[in-house]
């Protein structure tokens, strides 16, 4: 697979902003797989992200997502949310915390799988 690396930057200055990675399916979609950012970015970033998909010739730009960073990628109305029914599994055969305290807390993206 390939995957495109973008750096975003402020115009004039120069100033990094956050990075994100790219990747172009075999269906003509374009899959963001990460973010690198503060969360205050992300929306720039996910704007970045269409304009670079549709000069890359997509359709469409997908993404995996957990739910429970949905709002801070500030999505378009146009915007479309399934769910992809999808566990996110947790590690009862060592000790650290239990699934409770970490439930709602992922930062998980497509970038995390390696199974799609």
């Amino acid at each position: 697979r390939q995957y495109r690396f973008f750096l975003v930057s402020r115009r004039f200055s120069g100033r990094p902003l956050g990075l994100l990675v790219l990747r172009k399916t075999e269906n003509g979609d374009c899959e963001l797989l990460d973010l690198v950012a503060p969360p205050a970015v992300m929306p720039l970033l996910v704007h970045q992200a269409r304009r670079l998909a549709a000069g890359m010739g997509c359709s469409n730009l997908v993404a995996w997502l957990v739910d429970n960073i949905l709002p801070f990628f500030a999505l378009p109305a146009e915007a479309r949310v399934r769910d992809l029914e999808i566990m996110v599994p947790g590690n009862n055969w060592t000790a650290g915390p239990n699934n409770e305290l970490v439930r709602g807390k992922w930062w998980l993206t497509g970038g995390d799988t390696d199974f799609h």
